[in-house]
């Protein structure tokens, strides 16, 4: 195989790649792809390219502190409603939740800090369903773990 850059030959090697996203660099090890090492081009695989993307992704939600994948998840189930209903209480587009949920999309910090809110506090999840006409397939159950730098609620 041959780099579409330069036309040299490219080998094939999981070393660390450098990529950059929302203006930082990430490092990530252990992803199969083909180097060129003239002019550093790289090729990768779709199914290659999906798993570089969701660590990329995960990275960036540790460093800043985001929901994971699993927690919007579970702030979307705890209130009962589907990801569609969830696309619009949050007044995003279709397939938005889905993206987040698997890890294929971050979300934005507004929408981070939105979905922290309508997880912790019953009456914004009520609001926002009441605004979008949003009625849970199921009762919601208001139990998602506080944030960062929260204290734990103490029993009397």
């Amino acid at each position: 195989m041959f780099c579409p850059e330069c036309g040299a030959e490219l080998r094939e090697t999981c070393e660390t790649m450098r990529e950059a996203y929302r203006g930082e660099e990430f490092f990530i090890e252990g992803i199969r792809h083909n180097q060129c090492d003239s002019c550093g081009e790289y090729m990768i695989d779709i199914n290659d390219e999906v798993e570089l993307t969701r660590r990329i992704h995960e990275e960036y939600a540790r460093r800043h502190d985001l929901l994971s994948p699993a927690e919007i998840r579970s702030i979307r189930t705890s209130l009962g409603v589907s990801q569609k209903q969830f696309e619009v209480m949050l007044g995003v587009s279709s397939p938005t939740v889905s993206r987040w949920e698997t890890g294929y999309m971050q979300q934005t910090l507004m929408a981070d800090n939105l979905m922290r809110l309508v997880g912790q506090v019953p009456g914004a999840a009520t609001l926002l369903m009441r605004r979008a006409s949003v009625t849970p397939r199921k009762t919601p159950v208001i139990d998602f773990p506080p944030g960062p730098g929260a204290s734990p609620a103490r029993e009397a």
